[in-house]
């Protein structure tokens, strides 16, 4: 006990108990400080204004029972408490101390004059009490911090042996990996050089200054030489390049040209180990790296000497077609002359001559019938003739070119066949070679004669339009149309009109729909000069 005042609350609503109490402890006057309550009230109050040392209070009070001064639990009792009661009843006793109750006095004059020696015992159990608490409170904090600290330590173990079997994981991962991307790298490479060495392309491998690092075997069979001959060497000091100095400058400003990102491509003749020449269309690719810079160079040929000579023999062939063509049409032209200036100019002159003797012919009426029946047979005669003229090859194609010609060609369409042809054109060329000229007006004319034949349309359109460098030329017809697919092979028509677009390195498309006409559109660049061939002359040139 300290030597402090103990204060102690007593709540008692019978004077003489209190009288008694009071007495008793009036020996310690200076030691206790008693503050009297008569009812719950005036108790509670007391207690709001300060917590005191100690409180022995009776059970029954006028305003209720001293159990409902006591906190809920035990655990929130915040000093001792002992009750009184004049009557003993064991069940309370038992349910004052389970409340938190240290003591419990049955009243009389006896136990009233020890409640000194009472409060005594029930302060040093309450010192216990709270020093035990205390104790317990200072053990559980320890044992909280200690259980703390294994957890944080385990935890930490725990962590850093998942990190360890991480780490090992990962190594064995990393293992793992390495030896599979080692595997791939060499199932990599021997697929590379199977795949280079196994196709017919000449494929290597150069660095940006031109330094060849890889050659396929294909390249290298081809000059007769190993790796170890060509390997670290500027490309264009090599075999495949050695023959011609003029390659060797072409190649070495190629590659300069590539090492800045451009993509070369041109084409040239190489000599084999056996002599032979072979042309060889070559290309310069540049590789990039992550970074974007320029890491490699794919030098890559291909051999095409036989593409060569098979365009060398289609160049010819095209050449003898065109030479035919122009001899067919120089053919046509002097039939037509002759045609022209022999039987035309003669047939001209034998009606001129019947029309003037039809003046002073005096016959009777059976010759006069027969007269105008030969004059009209000849008059037919001379309009066939300037029809054949005209077939052949009409004189206006050569004095006027391929305009006027096919403007006279849609009058004439017009005229003999009946179908209304509208002509428009829109170009800005005086006069195309004549080899050209004579192509569009032979496929106008063979597209005109198929619509008049056989689309059993009555109009059709003829559309001639220059486009930059190149001629486009659209025939359509409104008729019935037809199935490409039952067109018979010895109709030449569909078939010459692409013959003649393919030789002037142009192209023909015939869209066609059984119901809705026929569209025939061709293309053609324009080259060449245009050089007028001579007119039909009456004076036989």
């Amino acid at each position: 006990m300290s030597n402090s005042v103990t204060q102690i609350l007593l709540v008692e609503d019978e004077p003489a108990h209190t009288e008694l109490i009071l007495r008793a402890f009036a020996k310690r006057a200076g030691q206790v400080s008693l503050t009297v309550a008569g009812t719950l009230r005036e108790a509670r109050h007391c207690l709001t204004q300060d917590s005191p040392d100690l409180m022995i209070t009776d059970l029954l009070l006028p305003d209720g029972v001293g159990t409902d001064l006591f906190p809920p639990s035990e655990s929130e009792f915040q000093f001792p408490v002992v009750l009184m009661t004049s009557h003993g009843n064991e069940q309370v006793a038992v349910e004052a101390m389970k409340a938190g109750v240290l003591d419990y006095v049955i009243k009389s004059s006896t136990s009233l004059a020890e409640m000194p020696r009472i409060a005594d015992r029930v302060l040093r159990q309450w010192e216990d009490r709270m020093a035990r608490k205390h104790t317990e409170e200072e053990l559980s904090h320890h044992r909280e911090h200690l259980e703390e600290l294994v957890g944080e330590r385990t935890s930490e173990l725990a962590k850093a042996n998942v990190q360890l079997l991480q780490e090992i994981a990962d190594r064995q991962k990393v293992e793992r990996e390495l030896r599979q991307s080692q595997e791939a790298l060499r199932e990599s490479q021997l697929l590379s050089t199977a795949v280079l060495d196994q196709t017919f392309q000449f494929i290597g491998l150069l660095k940006p200054d031109g330094t060849l690092v890889r050659a396929n075997r294909t390249a290298l069979n081809f000059v007769d030489v190993e790796e170890s001959d060509v390997l670290g060497k500027p490309f264009w000091e090599t075999a495949w390049w050695t023959h011609s100095q003029e390659l060797q400058e072409q190649l070495r400003d190629a590659i300069g040209r590539a090492a800045t990102g451009e993509l070369v491509r041109f084409g040239a003749f190489h000599p084999a180990a056996d002599g032979d020449m072979h042309y060889v269309d070559f290309s310069l690719k540049p590789v990039r790296d992550e970074q974007g810079e320029i890491a490699f160079l794919i030098p890559e040929g291909r051999d095409i000497s036989e593409l060569k000579k098979a365009e060398e023999v289609i160049r010819k062939e095209q050449q003898l077609l065109r030479e035919l063509l122009n001899l067919q049409e120089q053919e046509r032209r002097l039939v037509a002359y002759e045609i022209h200036d022999g039987l035309a100019q003669q047939l001209a002159g034998a009606q001129m001559s019947f029309q003037a003797f039809e003046q002073s012919l005096q016959c009777d009426d059976e010759a006069r019938d027969v007269f105008d029946r030969g004059l009209a047979l000849l008059g037919e005669s001379l309009a066939e003739a300037r029809r054949l003229i005209s077939g052949l090859r009409p004189p206006i194609l050569d004095e006027s070119g391929v305009v006027d010609a096919v403007e006279y060609l849609v009058r004439e369409v017009e005229q003999r066949d009946g179908i209304q042809v509208e002509f428009l054109h829109h170009v800005a060329f005086d006069r195309l070679p004549p080899s050209l000229e004579t192509a569009i007006f032979r496929i106008v004319q063979e597209t005109l004669n198929n619509a008049a034949r056989h689309s059993q349309g009555d109009k059709a359109r003829v559309e001639l339009t220059q486009r930059e460098d190149r001629i486009h030329l659209e025939i359509q017809d409104w008729g019935i149309g037809f199935d490409p697919e039952q067109v018979e092979e010895d109709h030449f028509g569909l078939r010459g009109i692409r013959e003649r677009a393919r030789l002037f390195a142009g192209h023909a498309l015939i869209d066609t729909t059984l119901g809705e006409g026929t569209r025939i559109v061709v293309e053609f660049p324009i080259v060449g000069e245009a050089t007028p061939e001579p007119a039909f002359a009456s004076n036989g040139h």
